[in-house]
């Protein structure tokens, strides 16, 4: 019987029938004997105390597997199974990182309980996710019957996850089979796991590009929310997304939440003078404003308009973070009245990006729009770039603001204003 997982390098092998032991010439692991121990080896056993094994072999605290179950799995969960992630489990095949995509959320096989399942974005091969939500085929919870068998490339299914999305109480992990059609498997979540709620069936283009532009979402791996065949070829598909970015309240329902509070507002700061990426230039110093490109007189009134419309709704604010160069203090003190400047709002020193680089703009940004406030509304006064690496939307002009709405360890991007759309009616 195939169990659809595919052990790491150096793991002991797992049978189908749940008993692992040792091949020859591996080293000893605590807890499982040799496939083909001889009367020494056994010997020894008894008078040595074996060496700790991979980290895949062993347990969180140094336990015993439980007999019958692969090493280090303990069991599926209601069985007197291993205790959850963050107890020492790692990560050892991610299909699917959820970076950029807004999923606030990764598809990940996890080591020692084998588990398939979601946890934070952004996680490396080894890390210890915070959380972890299995993923279940069926009410059994046995990790040889009811993974679900997420393809990947050399793995026991051939394809690529491609998009993770929550809508209203189902999620969805999309993936591409390996005749490279899309297909998407269907889950009841709960706080702790997550259960099919569907057969396996086709993702049709239209339904995608539905969920995408209703979303702000990437489901297909191309990079743009929607249909390709609409985005114009002078456009870059952060461009696109943010010229086709549609507000998903209307103005009444956006002004009412936002004089209640519980939401990030991220603003590229107003118009500058020119604009060039002077973060690559060398003569830069976040200490000298003259280094730096700086507001023009339409990037003071831009700002001001956005305080005046705060004002006249009684929008609420809370925490005010901005970048430390200039052009972020500045709109942040005039919109805003306050401030403080941290460094994780900055630029990289450069022009162009490597997925590397993207990959840090948004380790440090994506916490920030995923934090819910605990009162009024947080802003951050910051960049194009950084939120572009973050959530795959250039926010253009300068000025514009995304409003999200955070769940703790994901976000939703609801609206988009420009400086004069803040008096929502109002006159100002």
């Amino acid at each position: 019987m195939s169990t659809g997982i595919t052990l790491p390098e150096g793991h002991p092998p797992v049978s189908s029938d749940g008993g692992g032991c040792l091949p020859d010439g591996h080293p000893p692991v605590d807890g499982f004997e040799f496939c083909n121990a001889t009367e020494d080896d056994e010997k020894d056993d008894e008078s040595t105390p074996p060496s700790a094994g991979p980290p895949a072999a062993g347990n969180s605290g140094g336990e015993s597997p439980s007999a019958g179950g692969p090493p280090g799995a303990g069991g599926p969960p209601g069985a007197g199974g291993a205790p959850g992630a963050g107890d020492g489990d790692p990560v050892y095949v991610t299909y699917h990182d959820g970076r950029r995509g807004n999923s606030g959320m990764g598809l990940y096989y996890l080591g020692g309980t084998h588990r398939i399942g979601l946890a934070e974005y952004g996680l490396a091969r080894m890390a210890e996710p915070k959380t972890f939500k299995p993923l279940w085929m069926n009410d059994e919870k046995n990790i040889y019957t009811s993974l679900f068998d997420a393809p990947r490339p050399g793995g026991s299914r051939e394809g690529e996850v491609t998009g993770i999305i929550k809508n209203k109480r189902t999620t969805y992990v999309v993936f591409k089979d390996e005749k490279n059609k899309f297909r998407k498997q269907a889950f009841a979540m709960s706080e702790e796991e997550g259960m099919a709620s569907a057969q396996e069936e086709a993702a049709s283009n239209k339904w995608i590009h539905k969920m995408e532009k209703k979303h702000s979402i990437d489901l297909n791996g191309d990079d743009i929310f929607g249909s390709p065949k609409s985005k114009p070829n002078n456009f870059s598909e952060a461009e696109f997304n943010n010229n086709a970015f549609e507000n998903k309240l209307s103005d009444k329902k956006l002004l009412k939440k936002l004089k209640k509070g519980g939401h990030v507002i991220y603003l590229r700061h107003t118009t500058t003078e020119t604009d060039y990426a002077d973060q690559a230039d060398p003569n830069l110093d976040l200490n000298d404003p003259s280094t730096q490109r700086n507001l023009s007189a339409q990037g003071i009134q831009e700002a001001n308009d956005i305080k005046k419309g705060i004002k006249a709704n009684d929008i609420v604010i809370g925490n005010v973070r901005n970048s430390q160069y200039q052009r972020a203090i500045d709109t942040a003190k005039i919109a805003f009245g306050k401030g403080k400047a941290i460094d994780d709002l900055n630029f990289l020193p450069y022009e162009d990006y490597t997925d590397e680089q993207l990959d840090i703009y948004h380790d440090r940004i994506a916490p920030m729009l995923s934090k819910t406030p605990k009162k009024k509304n947080t802003v951050l006064v910051g960049h194009d770039d950084p939120f572009e690496g973050t959530t795959n939307i250039y926010p253009d002009p300068q000025g514009t603001a995304y409003i999200i709405k955070p769940h703790g360890d994901s976000y939703d991007i609801v609206a988009k204003l420009s400086p004069s759309d803040w008096a929502f009616g109002a006159d100002i």
